[in-house]
């Protein structure tokens, strides 16, 4: 035998990993418990929508130049009300600032946060990376057999020492940048998707009311 069974289980095991941080193709979801006078969160990458009890949090780069306002984005970073938005803060986006800073404290349960528990909840949508050694987050079974199969099969032929084939790796390296593609277009448009579900399922955002000025005032 070329290729111990462990050697091909762990470049399956890589594959998928690798196959998953490409192409976002995991969907997660879940609640995030905060504290009143508490600003950052540690949350994972990929973050596709965040609501507060229903409502959504944007992220700083969605927000409009005309809402970038000391309202929306207050020059006392401290000041503690509901949260409209967040920043993403230090390399990798792994932690989040809320502003403004949430004033109550929220416990995290995932018990129905897809049903009535979503006006309770801060719930993160988000995409997350495979973890081979269990059975829920997987990269879909459809694509699964086939591209891990040819991510597999390229490493194999092409680690130096006996066995190795060159000719053979290339070959497969082909095969699995073909339904690499094929996985990617056809994940795209899942995606879009999901993330028109997302913002059909959120509120609009709510933004302070604007003054009417008197009507000598208003052009006519």
């Amino acid at each position: 035998m070329i290729w111990q069974d462990k050697y091909l289980d762990d470049l399956l095991s890589r594959g998928e990993i690798e196959v998953s941080r490409l192409i976002p193709c995991i969907f997660n979801r879940f609640s995030l418990a905060i504290t009143a006078g508490t600003a950052t969160y540690t949350l994972p990458n990929g973050i596709l929508c965040i609501t507060y009890k229903g409502d959504p949090i944007y992220p700083e780069e969605q927000i409009g130049k005309e809402l970038a306002t000391p309202w929306y984005k207050p020059l006392n970073a401290g000041s503690q009300s509901k949260p409209y938005n967040y920043y993403r803060i230090g390399y990798g986006y792994s932690t989040i600032e809320f502003r403004p800073v949430p004033n109550e404290s929220i416990a995290a349960n995932d018990t129905n946060i897809y049903g009535s528990d979503i006006a309770n909840r801060i719930i993160i949508s988000c995409w997350k990376v495979a973890d081979p050694t269990g059975s829920t987050y997987r990269i879909p079974t459809y694509i699964q057999r086939s591209l891990l199969k040819y991510y597999a099969l390229e490493k194999a032929f092409r680690k130096e020492g006996k066995g190795q084939n060159l000719v053979a790796a290339d070959y497969f390296r082909n095969k699995y940048e073909y339904w690499l593609n094929i996985f990617k277009v056809t994940q795209a448009n899942i995606s879009k998707c999901i993330r028109r579900r997302l913002s059909a399922g959120v509120s609009p955002i709510k933004l302070p009311p604007r003054p009417v000025l008197p009507a000598a005032y208003r052009n006519t």
